[in-house]
């Protein structure tokens, strides 16, 4: 399957892995696809974050239910024989709920006009790259304008980041888009836009791990890599590289012996709790078709948005509704089960003008879910970018949140220099 090296005396140069998330899965991934031995140290569950349930209701998703169609993803569910599972046609809608009611497009044909030539204005003259002082919201004034930034860039940066537009850095969000890139594969065919897998997400984990486990070289192993391991694999001359992908606060405790400059910077990474509930109801032949909506700030309250499972993905539940509720987790991460009920029960009914009681929730928290970011985040990030000697940082506090900016990031590090 993968190119199969030996060393003549035995001690294979390899790398090391301490996370065994998506992040730390793909990188194993590419790396024997680059000849290198992998030892990969999972301490729980393979896939992190990254988990499909099965209950009687349907699937649910402990993460992501799905993924932004790219080259390296289509790629690697074709090497792992897992067939891609595209968004229905009924999902294509998706909406902005807020003073206004549901609508696909909050802006009039004006507001859109003359945001298409303040686009233009600012592309022409250059002022279309973000700051390094401004936030989300800054940058939408100064470059979408008022309303664009109100009832379009508010609702769907805070979706996406868990954080209000006025606290997000702009830098960080959208500097990405105006930096010097490699040049990427297209994807081609019809495999485009949101996609999953037919079980699930969990899914793709489950191939990754079986393939990686029948694989020679690459060594999978459960145990809870500590600071002392940590300074073995450092001094061990076959280990090449130290690939740590954890968490800011994992790798912050696990890095403060060696490297107390870069726990550090690790332990100043910003978290925002997040918490998701999959909730099943009774059909209805009101229910709406779409992908989801996302909540104005406007509204308040502590939902930021809900996905339409069922009408996204076939096979999510045939007899049921599926809505998953993403939620600000800073009152709710420790809530119990019930107030979280309630809360979905409550949302619903006011979204929708019909109060109908949930068969089946399942609640998922992350009290330290995502990076927060920030100028905090933007402040310390350089950091992670420098030289520490064997060990590398990888994870969505560097790379950028979702799977498609993973696989960009780990896909950016094969050009032969890791080896």
């Amino acid at each position: 399957m993968f190119e199969l090296k030996r060393h003549p005396d035995g001690q294979e140069p390899h790398h090391v892995i301490i996370g065994g998330g998506f992040s730390g899965l793909y990188l194993a991934w590419r790396l024997r696809q680059a000849g290198v031995w992998v030892r990969l140290y999972e301490a729980g569950q393979f896939g992190g974050m990254i988990q499909t349930r099965q209950t009687v209701f349907g699937p649910t998703e402990t993460a992501a239910n799905g993924f932004l169609a790219n080259p390296s993803l289509v790629e690697l569910a074709k090497d792992l024989e897992i067939p891609i599972l595209k968004a229905n046609d009924e999902s294509k809608a998706r909406f902005i709920h807020s003073s206004r009611g549901f609508q696909r497009w909050p802006l009039s044909i004006l507001q859109s006009v003359l945001m298409a030539l303040r686009i233009l204005w600012s592309l022409v003259s250059g002022r279309m790259p973000p700051r390094a002082d401004e936030s989300v919201r800054d940058w939408g004034e100064r470059v979408l304008g008022h309303a664009a930034t109100e009832r379009l860039l508010r609702p769907a940066t805070r979706g996406i980041y868990v954080l209000p537009a006025e606290e997000l850095s702009a830098q960080l969000v959208l500097g990405r888009f105006f930096a010097k890139r490699k040049r990427r594969a297209k994807l081609k065919g019809r495999i485009k836009g949101t996609v999953s897998f037919p079980r699930g997400m969990g899914q793709l984990i489950g191939a990754l791990v079986e393939r990686l486990n029948e694989d020679p070289g690459t060594q999978l192993i459960q145990k809870r890599v500590t600071p002392a391991d940590l300074e073995e694999f450092h001094k061990n001359p076959a280990v090449r590289k130290i690939w740590i992908a954890l968490s800011s606060p994992a790798a912050a405790a696990l890095t403060a012996n060696l490297e107390p400059k870069l726990a550090q910077a690790l332990a100043a990474v910003p978290r925002v709790p997040v918490v998701t509930a999959t909730a099943f109801f009774t059909r209805d032949a009101r229910d709406r078709d779409g992908f989801g909506y996302l909540n104005h700030p406007e509204l308040g309250g502590e939902v930021l948005g809900v996905l339409f499972n069922d009408r996204i993905f076939k096979g999510r539940s045939e007899a049921h509704r599926s809505e998953t509720y993403i939620m600000k987790g800073e009152n709710l991460a420790q809530a119990p089960d019930a107030k979280i009920r309630e809360l979905i029960e409550e949302t619903r009914a006011r979204d929708t003008g019909r109060a109908l009681p949930a068969l089946h929730v399942e609640i998922q928290r992350w009290p330290a879910g995502l990076p927060r970011y920030d100028f905090a985040l933007a402040q310390v990030q350089p950091e992670f970018q420098k030289d520490w000697g064997k060990i590398r940082l990888v994870g969505n506090y560097v790379a950028g949140i979702g799977l498609t900016r993973i696989t960009e990031w780990v896909d950016d590090q094969f050009e032969g220099k890791n080896r």
